[in-house]
This record gives C-alpha cells, structure tokens and sequence, in this order.
C-alpha cells in the first residue's frame, strides 16, 4: 500500500525511494477515496489527516472482498 510505504519512507533517514504502481485497476485507484498525492517525483505524507491519512472506500472494498 502507497500510504504505509510513504510513511515509512519519510520515518527513516536514508528513505528517499518508494515504489507505486500506475496500473489502472480499481483496487489501485478506488479502494481509497483520497490518493496520496505524487508531484514532480515526489510523494505528499498526509499529515492531515489520521492515520495513514487515508479514507477506505467501503464500496469498492465490499466489490473485491472474499468470503
């Protein structure tokens, strides 16, 4: 996940490098309701927000989930 690999990223001190998918699947670009921002090659730690500063979209999560 994007969110937990940004805040990782920006914890350590050598964590200059993330890796995130531009694949258009739904689970990639639905299952939250607010992206983290990506800008000029850089990546925005939510800090607004709690959390990981994501929203989970219950819908899109409900579509994929397995019973």
């Amino acid at each position: 996940m994007v969110a937990a690999s940004t805040h990782f990223a920006a914890a350590i001190p050598n964590g200059f490098m993330i890796e995130y998918t531009v694949s258009d699947s739904p689970l990639a670009r639905d299952l939250v309701s607010r992206e983290i921002e990506f800008k000029d090659g850089y990546v925005t730690v939510p800090i607004d927000r709690p959390g990981l500063g994501i929203e989970i979209n219950e819908t899109v999560l409900n579509r994929y989930r397995v019973q």
